[in-house]
């Protein structure tokens, strides 16, 4: 109760009244108290008695609202976490809530709790009671972003090398939040990644392999030779074909292949397999396989030279025969070359059948 002004009494009975903005009441006493704060117009009516005359009086009193009181603070988070709510002490009024960003004008308080990384404000706004003026208190409160330490990335996203810049995609997570953030660019299948978290979160996951695809390899395909004639050296068995991301390689059979075009001496068929071992961004791929002939060398120019006439000793003699080609040693079988007697006409004819490569 607030005591306005006490009333003497001594001069005779007396009542008096207190008005003001919300009605009008009675109180007989020595003291006035009003318990609101406003304007306030006391009659006091006192009776006449031996000494005094009955008579009125009046005055006005103007009680003022005191200021308003209040505190507020806020505990901060991180986020993900549950929200923390404001603590108010001291408050002599019901309390609303607004946040803004530290730092900006007032005119971003919004109503809205912050839930995003950052440094906020929040405002207290106490209303009027019949005592105290509206106020208000601000306290400043930071929701920290959250580590990504002990994160779970995905599989990533599938990538084929194209020689060109890429960047890569795999979904990050933590405590069940989808972590944002960039992957750092790679080119090469074999380069690795880093993530670096951004917005409500913060850290990096260093050092991922992608599981970019390796490329096929692009090349130009050899070809088989043709016409090849054994000369006695060794002949290469394939025009040569060109690869771009890896190292062509051509083998028989199950001979170690080689960047050199695989040759042959003998007479015959070849079968030559052609691969390509691809380099750190392309694959090991199979060109094809190529059947390559060395045609066997006709003695059809040869030179066939014999020892000599023979002479009848009445035994079967053999005429030994030697058969040059070109500067080869020529391979053959010959037959009809033994005889016993002597013709009428002392010839005898034998052939001579190559072999081997010829």
């Amino acid at each position: 109760m607030t005591s306005l002004f006490d009333i003497d009494t001594n001069a005779g009975n007396a009542t008096y009244t207190v008005t003001n903005e919300t009605g009008a009441g009675t109180q007989n006493g020595t003291a006035l108290s009003v318990t609101k704060a406003g304007t306030f117009t006391v009659k006091v009516d006192t009776v006449a008695n031996g000494i005094y005359a009955a008579g009125t009086q009046s005055a006005t009193l103007t009680v003022e609202k005191a200021n308003g009181i209040g505190t507020v603070s806020m505990e901060g988070w991180t986020y993900g976490e549950t929200a923390k709510e404001p603590v108010i002490s001291d408050n002599k009024g019901a309390a609303t809530y607004q946040y803004k960003v530290k730092g900006s004008d007032d005119s971003t308080y919004s109503l809205d709790k912050p839930s995003n990384a950052g440094e906020y404000t929040v405002k207290a706004t106490f209303a009027e009671t019949d005592l105290y003026k509206e106020a208000t208190a601000t306290a400043d409160f930071t929701i920290a972003k959250k580590d990504i330490t002990g994160a779970t990335v995905g599989n990533f996203e599938e990538i084929t090398y194209t020689g060109g810049v890429q960047t890569p995609f795999a979904t990050v997570t933590i405590d069940g939040l989808t972590v944002t953030g960039t992957w750092s660019d790679v080119t090469n299948a074999y380069d690795k990644t880093t993530f670096t978290a951004n917005g409500n979160f913060t850290g990096t996951i260093a050092d991922k392999e992608t599981g970019m695809l390796k490329a096929d390899p692009t090349y130009t395909e050899p070809t088989a030779k043709t016409g090849l004639v054994y000369n006695g050296s060794a002949q290469e068995l394939l025009n040569s074909g060109t690869a771009e991301g890896g190292t062509m390689k051509y083998y028989i059979g199950g001979t170690q292949a080689s960047e050199t075009v695989t040759t042959g001496t003998s007479a015959g068929e070849y079968t030559v397999n052609c691969i390509i071992a691809g380099d750190g961004n392309h694959n090991n791929i199979v060109v094809g396989e190529y059947t390559v002939t060395i045609a066997k060398k006709s003695i059809e120019d040869a030179t066939v030279a014999l020892d000599g006439a023979l002479t009848y000793n009445g035994a079967e003699q053999t005429q030994n025969v030697t058969v040059t080609l070109d500067g080869f040693t020529v391979t053959f079988d010959v037959t009809d070359n033994k005889a016993t007697n002597v013709k009428a006409d002392g010839n005898y004819t034998l052939k001579v059948t190559a072999n081997g490569n010829f």
